[in-house]
């Protein structure tokens, strides 16, 4: 959407000074929107929205903007995928080398707890870091696919329901797993990045959902029975996923 006049303004909430760019559009018609990001705070509006309705629209949007500031500075830096850098694995951060080779393609291998990649001489900047990343996502998924198969065939036994269900890796930005009406089993790939313990539970999660398909305290006497722990994995999770680099 082309803006058509920028400008920048601030609110203060419980004494933190909160500062915006402020865009007015004669595109948007009656809605306002909020962005947050490293950027910083982004407010369109219509054009000749009333400098008043703005201050008052922020200001009673300040707690919910707050916390938006407060997760970004919380996210890990962009991963540059360079010598000397860490990436997670079954919650161990191992260290990256960098090995440049006459190939046509990133190769991600595992050497004594390190990442070592072959990577194309061939490329530079940021044409050679996603071509890095596209590597790693090919090997995150491929590891995720071996882990979480293994878990569910350890856990499934003592909670199977019907046929066993098939399991498939994803990449949702928001969810760690999901059932789906016909029983097969979605998992986020990033699982693989966190220890053992608590892919576990999302597997023992997903496959309560077998037996009970909501969340009702039916659906959590089936997961408290098979990990009594559940709770505490369950905040542990919530906790490491907001620092997963990727």
């Amino acid at each position: 959407m082309p803006w058509r006049e920028s400008s920048e303004g601030s609110i203060s909430h419980n004494g933190v000074v909160i500062p915006y760019r402020l865009h007015r559009s004669k595109r948007r018609r009656k809605t306002y929107a909020v962005a947050v990001d490293e950027n910083g705070v982004r407010v369109a509006v219509p054009y000749r929205t009333p400098n008043r309705r703005i201050h008052a629209f922020l200001t009673d949007h300040a707690p919910w903007i707050l916390k938006k500031i407060a997760k970004v500075k919380d996210r890990p830096p962009p991963q540059k995928f360079a010598t000397g850098e860490t990436l997670p694995y079954l919650g161990r951060d191992l260290h990256l080398t960098v090995g440049m080779r006459p190939v046509t393609e990133a190769r991600v291998r595992l050497r004594q707890g390190s990442f070592y990649v072959e990577a194309p001489q061939a490329l530079k900047g940021d044409d050679l870091r996603e071509e890095i990343k596209r590597a790693f996502l090919h090997w995150y998924q491929q590891r995720a696919e071996q882990r979480i198969s293994a878990a569910v065939n350890l856990r499934w036994p003592s909670m199977k329901k019907g046929k066993k269900p098939q399991i498939i890796i994803g990449n949702q930005k928001t969810l760690w797993g999901s059932c789906a009406a016909d029983g097969s089993l979605r998992f986020n790939w990033r699982l693989v990045m966190m220890p053992l313990p608590l892919m576990e539970y999302v597997v023992v999660h997903e496959l309560a959902h077998l037996k009970e398909r909501n969340h009702s305290p039916a659906f959590w006497k089936v997961v408290a029975t098979a990990m009594p722990d559940a709770l505490q994995r369950r905040r542990q999770l919530r906790e490491t996923g907001r620092t997963l680099p990727l």
